[in-house]
């Protein structure tokens, strides 16, 4: 049996609101992920104390995953991002890792880049988490 063959619930942890948005909105095409609500993980981090004032590492967010009921913990970062000349736009990498909050385990793993021909970044993060995610959506969105 693998991970994916029922439902599973994820809790998303990323440094901003794009990286965020675009890890659910990646993780929710995969079709076996309930992903958990950022305001009830921020509620959780307050109750428990951990705050915001720093990114939650693993040790802690499995601790979270835990409260939260959550299976998974997807960490989703910004690796770099520039503007870069040549495209007259931005270049990002992102990293993405999921987590069983059971066993501590890394089930996926992956870093991409994205570009974008904006005047902002964000276009160039969000191509970046899609490309990193999609070897996970290619495998499993398409299963019954």
């Amino acid at each position: 049996m693998h991970l994916l063959d029922t439902v599973r619930t994820i809790a998303v942890f990323a440094k901003n609101d794009i990286l965020y948005d675009a890890a659910v909105l990646n993780l929710l095409k995969v079709g076996k992920l309930d992903v958990v609500d950022r305001k009830r993980i921020d509620e959780i981090l307050e109750e428990q104390e951990f705050g915001r004032s720093g990114f939650v590492d693993e040790k802690t967010a499995v601790e979270v995953g835990k409260l939260l009921g959550a299976h998974l913990i997807a960490f989703v970062e910004e690796v770099e991002s520039k503007k870069d000349i040549e495209i007259s736009g931005y270049f990002s990498k992102v990293s993405v890792k999921i987590i069983e909050v059971q066993t501590g385990r890394i089930l996926y793993s992956a870093v991409a880049e994205g570009i974008s021909s904006a005047e902002t970044k964000e276009e160039s993060l969000r191509d970046a988490c899609k490309s990193a995610f999609h070897p996970l959506v290619k495998k499993f969105s398409s299963q019954p």
